[in-house]
């Protein structure tokens, strides 16, 4: 990306991405190949690419220092702090990227921190990002704000990052953190793709790749909204539970105000609802505009809430992006051809139609192939996740903390595990019907036995609203451990498994008292504390500019191209080297 203050007072954001169409020829037993596989597929432990390392890691990498060639959307915008849009250009370019950083080294340079070791960049260079910067977490704000206020939707995204051992066998587990600057990049590649959709639609009406997200389908939206509508997550579900979700905009506003009103109690409900919301919404497709005219019902992406969008920045890895840089090449190059005259009445002048460069017949083949891998390829990420997550489980128990979500039946509890976003049912009762107490870290030998016989004076007792539960010693009727709807629970975690079958999840209640517990407890604290200590030293040193707001979309990479430092912001550039072709 870049930014470049122009010497009217104007100011000029590009966006630049690889020129993957250039390499890949389309006909080449390249391009077949790519056709063929439509996507990268990334799993735990590797990466099988669509194309040959040779462009995906050198030719078509946008290296710090080093020439490139790139398709680029460049804006003009009124100024600085006025984003109205005078002017589009779209072409190929060569591109010199000034400054490769990774997200949290740009978010460091937003907040005024100190940087990391290894991020280090002259003060000088340091204060023109801060202002490029600056820029584009403004204009995202306003370029998200714009579309949330159309009906987008806050959704849920999680991923979680494995630690391997020599052998590639999983040690550790965390959930991939968030850093704002992700939603920075992420809505200027939605810019730049819904940029780039309408004007290959304009240009070919009839045959032009773009893609659909339908309403979620009615029935999948009743299954969440049985549970929201028991009132098990309080208030803030049945304002979910009443909405149409055929209509974006009183989705989205509903589930702003209930995650608000849920997030005063505890964060993790409103990463619950989130999380049921995105469970509920249908399949994004790709299609030909001859399918589905755009403008329409059957070309609106419902989630984004745009009328026009396609895949464009990731041509390196999704097949779609490389047919939608050759559609706009051929757009750019139908724009080119002389005007012809037409008699009449009026006469007038018209740009000559061209065939498009991928008939839509052949177009509407080709993005039911791309579907169909995406699907599989997401299938395969999400199934390789679950499985790394059940070995991880299998040798190494964890303890974590969830929320209590609801009671099924007399002796079941649903529960959600906010720091790896799962959900799961722990079981109260045994086989042999004896209640289950929370483990405390002794059930081994004769304290195995002793918990056994214990068990036996224990029931379990559920409310009639089927809001609390509760263990009671039957000897005396007092409760030995008790727990509401929306509290917090600790639970250890383990997957068994035999000969017969791979390892299951299995989640068992465990007490505060249990070693693990308070290991994790103090671990919270430690974490607390750094925290604290990194906001008291980031509260006496930050001046200026502020985090972007929220929009969960992971998107790859971050390439800031400055030139010089903004001694004034209305006249300092600090763009890309770029020379069109």
């Amino acid at each position: 990306m870049h930014v470049r203050a122009l010497p009217d007072g104007r100011v000029e954001v590009g966006v630049h991405i690889a020129d993957v169409s250039y390499f890949v020829r389309a006909g080449s037993m390249l391009d077949g190949e790519a056709r063929d596989r439509c996507t990268s597929v990334y799993l735990v432990d590797r990466r099988l690419d669509m194309l040959p390392s040779l462009l995906s890691e050198q030719l078509c990498s946008l290296r710090q220092g080093h020439e490139r060639l790139a398709v680029s959307v460049i804006w003009t915008l009124a100024s600085a702090t006025d984003f109205t849009v005078q002017g589009v250009w779209y072409g190929r370019t060569i591109i010199r990227s000034r400054h490769e950083l990774h997200y949290q080294q740009a978010q460091d340079i937003v907040d005024s921190k100190a940087p990391a070791p290894g991020d280090e960049l002259p003060a000088q260079d340091r204060r023109t990002l801060a202002w490029v910067l600056d820029i584009l977490t403004r204009l995202t704000a306003s370029l998200h704000a714009i579309r949330v206020e159309n009906g987008a939707l806050e959704l849920s995204s999680s991923e979680l990052r494995f630690t391997t051992d020599e052998k590639g066998q999983p040690v550790a587990v965390k959930a991939k953190p968030k850093v704002p600057m992700m939603d920075v990049v992420a809505e200027m590649m939605i810019w730049t793709n819904a940029a780039v959709a309408q004007r290959t639609a304009t240009a070919f009406p009839g045959a032009a790749l773009l893609r659909n997200h339908p309403p979620p389908r009615e029935e999948a939206f009743e299954q969440v909204r049985a549970v929201l509508e028991q009132g098990a997550l309080g208030p803030s579900s049945k304002i979910l539970a009443g909405v149409d979700p055929s209509n974006n905009q009183s989705l989205s506003r509903a589930l702003e105000d209930a995650c608000k009103q849920a997030s005063g109690k505890d964060a993790a409900v409103a990463q619950l609802l989130k999380s049921l919301t995105t469970r509920a919404m249908s399949e994004a497709k790709y299609f030909s505009t001859g399918a589905a005219a755009p403008g329409t019902a059957g070309a609106y992406h419902y989630g984004l809430a745009l009328q026009f969008y396609t895949h464009f920045t990731s041509p390196i890895r999704r097949y779609a992006d490389v047919v939608a840089h050759r559609q706009l090449l051929a757009a750019l190059q139908a724009s080119r051809q002389p005007l012809q005259h037409e008699q009449g009445p009026e006469p007038i002048s018209v740009q000559p139609a061209l065939p498009p460069p991928i008939p839509h017949a052949e177009l509407m083949v080709m993005a039911e192939r791309m579907n169909e891998q995406h699907r599989a390829s997401k299938a395969a990420q999400k199934e390789c996740m679950e499985l790394y997550l059940l070995l991880l489980l299998h040798s190494q128990p964890h303890v974590e903390s969830a929320l209590l979500i609801g009671l099924q039946g007399l002796d079941q509890l649903d529960v959600f595990v906010p720091s790896i976003q799962i959900r799961g049912r722990v079981r109260m009762v045994d086989s042999r019907g004896r209640v289950q107490v929370p483990l405390t870290g002794a059930e081994e030998g004769d304290d195995a036995v002793a918990a056994a016989a214990s068990s036996a004076t224990l029931s379990l007792s559920v409310s009639e609203d089927k809001q609390h539960v509760a263990i009671l010693d039957t000897t005396t009727d007092t409760p030995v451990w008790s727990a509401s709807v929306l509290e917090r629970v600790w639970l250890m975690m383990d997957a068994d498994g035999s000969r017969a079958h791979g390892p299951r999840l299995r989640m068992r209640l465990a007490a505060a008292s249990h070693p693990m517990v308070q290991a994790k407890q103090a671990e919270a604290k430690q974490e607390e504390s750094k925290a604290a200590a990194a906001a008291a030293v980031h509260t006496t040193t930050t001046h200026g500019i502020g985090p972007a707001a929220q929009q969960m979309l992971a998107m790859e990479g971050i390439i800031m191209p400055p030139t010089k430092p903004p001694s004034a912001p209305a006249t300092t550039s600090a763009a890309a080297t770029t020379t069109t072709t």
